[in-house]
């Protein structure tokens, strides 16, 4: 990613899409770090959260059954 790339996901411009996102709360550093993987990285960190999800799920149901 270019840093002019980086710059403009950091510092939008008033109005845009990711301003909004910005003044919504939305972290533009988990945007920017996206941006700049590819899709099988994107999947990999996806599968991983949901597989330490499911074990916080089912941490929680084995110690309240």
């Amino acid at each position: 990613m270019s840093p002019e790339t980086l710059r403009r996901i950091l510092t939008p411009e008033p109005g845009t899409a990711l301003w909004r996102a910005k003044e919504y709360g939305i972290d533009l550093t988990v945007v920017a770090r996206n941006a700049g993987e590819d899709e099988e990285a994107r999947a990999r960190r996806a599968i991983r959260a949901f597989r330490a999800a499911r074990a916080v799920r089912e941490a929680r149901e084995r110690s309240t059954a």
